[in-house]
């Protein structure tokens, strides 16, 4: 069933096509609601796209905080065991020397 002769129904259902009586009032109508449904369609599929563009920002923002997460913990396990090796291995003496000129 068209989009225009469902609504048509529904009018008729409601007892408001009585307004609607002569071929070129319904002709009217029918353009009518094809345009509208045109319009509709047009919004739909604009809201798809904006949709679509948002869920692509909020991935790459997820994935650029993960990203920061990951090189933070990395960065941190590095400096951890830098700064045991280096508790474990160092340990200087210092020996003074004298030189006679």
């Amino acid at each position: 069933m068209e989009v225009s002769n469902f609504v048509i129904c529904i009018i008729n259902k409601f007892g408001l096509l009585k307004h609607f009586t002569s071929n070129v009032t319904m002709r009217c109508l029918r353009q009518w609601l094809n345009i509208v449904a045109e319009q509709l369609s047009r919004i739909n599929e604009q809201l798809a796209i904006k949709n679509r563009r948002g869920h692509r920002i909020w991935k790459t923002l997820a994935i650029i905080i993960g990203v920061i997460i990951a090189v933070n913990i990395m960065l941190s396990i590095i400096g951890f065991v830098s700064n045991n090796s280096m508790k474990e291995k160092k340990q200087t003496t210092v020996t003074a020397t004298t030189k006679d000129y």
